[in-house]
């Protein structure tokens, strides 16, 4: 093993300087026609990689190289610090098995993983998956770690979909969709053993069984995007945030915590808001290691640039930084939202009246400062006031599923003032409650999920109907991405057209087309008649 790492990364180094040696005295065009040959991508790298971000290129081949050099010195260490990383991702994947296996979580587990198969089986392809299958799943790897056209490239979470889509015998959505269930379900399991850890079992059933069923939760338990993977993360650094606080601040706690950050960030940048504000919980309660958590953290974004140092490359970082979806607003304006924003947030999240949550949370508050819960006192402070500055020091307003991993979070506020209350009532009884309050969710999200998938089951039924080796013409902001997905994945060989950006189409003049789909907000057409509609599109045949 030794020996085939040493070799491994003198080969890397002897690689890495001899493309830096040749790019400077050769320069880096002849280099990538040496290293590249005849191959049909050679224009398409030269052009991508520019003079100046060759630059950057040259200085983190050196950097890498400069890397391994140093990890050749220190390869015994490192082999013993991944022998005991697998030790301990073993011991407690066994952990959360066993809890599987020999407590009552597995009766609360039977919804949420039934309903995630249930809608992953039943639910058409979404605009935000359909545009990723497109751009990312596809294509290889390589294009997922370096192409960043817009935020919807969630990239661990696309980089696991470039291997899931692979899995014989299941339809490609359901390949898709089948890391999403899968986290979903650790997720839940890992919170459950949180809980259980700090608090007890009632409390742990309570919450667990609760928060997995809320809408937002049970959305991306299924969808194939990375929320699901930013909930993990979200509470496998909240449960190392404990650890951390709990048990002496050691190397190990502060490592996990690192790392469960690190893959929150590279799965989306957006993963900045849990980072913060978990930050500022563990210093409220841990203020004599501020020099360990300041140190811990500079680890974390280092290893986070270099992660999305591919991406910055090739789109720069502004690609990271700005979203054109949600783009800055002037902080007199955003505070006139910022009320409407967290209403909206907390019904998306959890499908619930959102004065009913608020109250319930102003009840847990008060019962908080009565029982002298101070450690819970200061968790409810951070995680309600937090992202109200997060946003007015941010300056913008982002979609509610930003903060999707406050399913969690509401629900242990609600509940955790009566963790102690709670244990005096049998299990069973536990068990029965939060079984009734899980069907009560899954039937709201079952009638629900129509009005919030308001385009995507529309798009579905149409394509149903027009997708084929026909011609189409698309005058439409979204529609042609469900259908180039559908399309593609049905093996069907069409041709499009489009007319970007959206101008406004009379199709009375226009001919050659099997179809023409043109939202209405485009469409002057006057005499043809639609064959299929609706709110958003017209859909004309020839």
């Amino acid at each position: 093993m030794k020996i085939t790492l040493k070799i491994l990364f003198i080969s890397i180094v002897t690689l890495l300087i001899g493309c830096f040696v040749m790019t400077m005295f050769w320069g880096y065009e002849k280099t990538m026609l040496l290293l590249l040959g005849d191959s049909p991508n050679v224009e398409k790298i030269l052009n991508m990689v520019s003079p100046k971000k060759f630059l950057i290129l040259q200085l983190m081949c050196v950097a890498v190289a400069a890397g391994f050099t140093f990890l050749l010195f220190i390869l015994d260490r490192i082999i013993l610090f991944f022998k005991s990383v697998y030790t301990f991702i073993k011991r407690n994947v066994y952990i959360l098995l066993n809890e599987l296996r020999y407590t009552e979580i597995k009766w609360l587990l039977i919804f949420p993983l039934g309903s995630s198969v249930f809608f992953a089986i039943v639910m058409p392809v979404s605009y935000d998956e359909a545009y990723t299958y497109l751009q990312f799943t596809s294509k290889s790897i390589f294009v997922s770690l370096s192409f960043y056209p817009l935020p919807n490239n969630h990239v661990l979470h696309s980089i696991i979909t470039n291997i899931t889509r692979y899995i014989p015998f299941l339809p490609i959505l359901f390949c898709l969709r089948v890391s999403s269930i899968v986290v979903s379900f650790f997720t839940w399991l890992l919170c459950f053993s949180f809980l259980k850890k700090y608090y007890s079992k009632h409390i742990s059933l309570l919450i667990t069984g609760i928060s997995s069923m809320l809408f937002m939760s049970m959305y991306y338990s299924y969808m194939s995007r990375g929320y699901g993977l930013v909930m993990l993360f979200f509470v496998l650094s909240f449960y190392t945030s404990y650890k951390i606080i709990f048990e002496n601040d050691s190397r190990k706690n502060w490592l996990l915590f690192s790392v469960s950050n690190i893959l929150g960030f590279f799965t989306m940048p957006s993963y900045l808001y849990v980072f913060i504000i978990l930050n500022v919980f563990i210093l409220w309660n841990n203020r004599l290691q501020l020099k360990k958590q300041f140190l811990y953290n500079v680890f974390t974004v280092f290893v986070v640039v270099i992660l999305y140092m591919p991406i910055i490359i090739v789109n720069g970082a502004g690609a990271l930084i700005s979203n054109r979806f949600v783009a800055p607003i002037s902080r007199t304006e955003l505070m006139n939202q910022l009320v409407d924003f967290f209403r909206n947030a907390v019904v998306e999240i959890t499908g619930v009246n959102y004065i009913f949550i608020c109250f319930l949370l102003l009840i847990s508050l008060a019962l908080l400062i009565k029982f002298k819960m101070k450690f819970e006192l200061k968790t409810f402070v951070v995680f309600i006031v937090s992202p109200f500055l997060l946003l007015i020091g941010h300056s913008v307003i982002p979609f509610p599923r930003t903060f999707n991993y406050y399913a969690v979070v509401l629900i242990f506020l609600v509940c955790i003032p009566y963790w102690k209350l709670i244990q005096e009532i049998s299990v069973k009884y536990v068990i029965a409650v939060v079984l009734l309050i899980q069907l009560s969710l899954f039937l709201n999200f079952y009638f629900n999920i129509k009005k919030y998938e308001t385009f995507n089951i529309p798009y579905h039924t149409i394509n149903t109907k027009i997708v084929g080796n026909g011609s189409y013409f698309f005058s439409s902001d979204f529609f042609e991405i469900n259908f180039l997905f559908e399309n593609k994945i049905r093996g069907y060989m069409s041709s499009q057209s489009y007319n970007f950006p959206g101008g406004k189409v009379d199709t009375d003049t226009l001919r050659g087309f099997d179809y023409y789909v043109i939202d209405k907000k485009f469409d002057l057409t006057k005499n043809r008649k639609p064959v299929y509609n609706t709110e958003e599109i017209n859909v004309y045949s020839k």
